[in-house]
């Protein structure tokens, strides 16, 4: 099953970038104005609003 909230950053045009931080696996989506938002912050900001 795939994730919700990087289907819907893909979606919206964005990409996913995946990345380490403090050893742990982060993925940020990366909207078409290039703003580099953790998917899932990006998802809740976003997706109730439509």
């Amino acid at each position: 099953m795939a994730n919700p909230a990087s289907v819907y950053c893909v979606e919206q045009g964005g990409q996913l970038e995946m990345v380490t931080e403090n050893a742990e696996r982060v993925t940020y989506c990366v909207t078409k104005d290039g703003e580099k938002v953790e998917q899932w912050e990006y998802f809740r900001q976003n997706h109730d609003k439509q």
